[in-house]
């Protein structure tokens, strides 16, 4: 629980900042030279990745008229939520090195499969997306078990369709969300 405290912090720190880039990029350096010193480089790297992946998620939702929340650091260490679209529509997150976006229903699960470019196959099955999926699926039939009824989606984001010092989403990733979801981009709630 103190790491999903930890991101829920470096969230607000980056959406509160995401117009200085400047001090985000401070901010992201001085994590690296603490993860250096502390001889876990990759836990800054990885720490980095997941906080902007949720960050730009986020901001999809923001950019299409919605008004999402982030997940309590309750909710994602033990029911793996991300993220809230509403009420209902719980989000999982994930950051990949992949160039395509996925966005897999925990009420469909469909086998996920991304194209690779230059092969003669068509598509390859990603384990690790289906494993993540699937957990997902059960933690939330757990929330309803306990009378909430949810359904959710897990999002892998391309590293590739966010910037990687403020998060911010690229078009690509927010129409690929609209079309997948069959959104319309809504009016702007007064805050």
């Amino acid at each position: 629980r103190t790491t999903t405290t930890y991101n829920a912090r470096l969230m607000e720190v980056v959406l509160a900042h995401r117009k200085t880039p400047d001090v985000l990029a401070g901010m992201w350096k001085e994590i690296s030279r603490i993860a250096k010193e502390q001889k876990e480089p990759y836990l800054a790297k990885s720490t980095r990745r997941g906080v902007l992946s949720q960050v730009a998620t986020y901001r999809v939702f923001q950019e299409l008229g919605h008004t999402p929340t982030f997940a309590t650091p309750d909710e994602d260490a033990f029911n793996t939520v991300d993220m809230w679209e509403d009420d209902q529509t719980a989000l999982q997150v994930e950051w990949s090195d992949e160039l395509e976006p996925q966005l897999l229903s925990t009420e469909a699960l469909p086998v996920p499969a991304i194209a690779i470019p230059g092969t003669d196959a068509d598509r390859y099955y990603s384990s690790r997306t289906f494993s993540k999926v699937t957990r997902f699926r059960s933690k939330l039939q757990s929330l309803n078990r306990r009378g909430r009824k949810v359904h959710g989606y897990l999002l892998v984001v391309p590293d590739s369709m966010m910037d990687h010092v403020t998060g911010e989403p690229t078009q690509e990733i927010i129409h690929f969300v609209q079309k997948q979801l069959g959104l319309k981009k809504q009016e702007r709630r007064a805050a």
